[in-house]
Formats: structure tokens, sequence, C-alpha cells
């Protein structure tokens, strides 16, 4: 089966590209991040004589679809409890079993939140999905399961999704010029 590795640093993508490993990063910091992933990745499988003219380049996003937007908005506290203990677990803020959650520097602000986040009614969030897809993305991962959100609702997305948003999606890919037009941008595969 093909190998995936998750991860957004230089390194992370070097290895992908020489290896023809599948890496999936995250589409929290929004389609230029994934650009920026994408034309990290293909400078590298360039840069190993590996042909650059395709690619595979996952995306996580955080998802849920609602009937409407301001359903969605009311249910981000789900997400941003999962994005705080995401945090709070890789700065190692566990004391006795428990994480430590709580606001962190650079949180994101409410509206932030929201734009980062794949929440709203089935229109815009496959806008959002198409957005990732122009960008480099060939496919993504829905986690839908953040931070205590109902079953009942997580069930309701995961309809809506099937019925709205994959079949829409069947045909959204990055145009067929995007690795040579960032091949040719230049932009640096050392991010850090």
């Amino acid at each position: 089966p093909p190998l995936w590795v998750a991860g957004t640093s230089p390194d992370t993508l070097k290895l992908a590209g020489e290896h023809d490993i599948t890496p999936i990063v995250s589409a929290f910091q929004g389609p230029a991040a994934v650009s920026e992933a994408v034309a990290a990745l293909l400078q590298f499988k360039q840069a190993a004589g590996k042909p650059t003219d395709s690619w595979e380049l996952g995306a996580q996003t955080m998802c849920l679809v609602a009937d409407d937007n301001s359903t969605a908005r009311e249910l981000t506290k789900y997400a941003r409890w999962q994005n705080r203990a995401g945090r709070a677990l890789n700065g190692l803020k566990v004391f006795d079993g428990r994480v430590e959650v709580g606001p962190y520097d650079g949180e994101p602000d409410d509206e932030k939140l929201w734009s980062n986040l794949y929440y709203g009614d089935h229109e815009r969030v496959l806008a959002q999905y198409s957005r990732i897809a122009e960008a480099g993305a060939t496919f993504c991962s829905a986690w839908m399961m953040a931070g205590g959100a109902p079953h009942e609702v997580i069930m309701k997305s995961i309809d809506l999704i099937g019925k709205h948003i994959v079949p829409a999606l069947a045909e959204v890919r990055a145009g067929k010029t995007l690795a040579d037009k960032l091949l040719a941008a230049n932009i640096p595969a050392d991010r850090s």
C-alpha cells in the first residue's frame, strides 16, 4: 500500500520528494501554505531527478458541514478546543494524565478560526475544498470528530458531505500548469 507521512517541515517534504512518499500537510493556514508545500515537494522531487508533472499531496482539514453557516459557527468551539489540546500535547502540557488546555500565543481570533476551518453549509465548505484543490492538494482528510462534537452532528455532517461535497469535487483538480508555475516562482523549499 502507499505510504503517507504527515508533516510540513522542509525535512519531511524533502524525504517525501526523494522517496515518493505522499505527504499530508495541514490546511489550517490556508491555500497559500498548501501551494508552498506543493512547491517545496516539487523542488525536492526535481532535485532528486524525479518527474514533477504529477504528485500526490494531502491536506488535513477540520471539517463540519451543517444546514447553515450560523449553526456551523456555533460548533467551532469544538474545533478550538481540539486545536488547543493539540498544542498542549505538543508542548507536553500533560499533568496527572490530563492535558492542560487553554489559550496560546498567536491563537487565531474567532474570525480567523472561522476562515481556517472547513466549517459551514455545503456551499461554503465546497468552495473551501475547491480552493485547496486548486492550490495543489490532490486529496483531503476531513477531520470531524473534534473536541467532543455531538455524534448526531458528526453523522449529519458526513451525510451532507456525501450528498453535496463529494459529487461536486469529483472533477476539481489543480490546473495542469500548476507544477510549472510553482517551480518557476522559486518559492524557497526550506521555509524554516
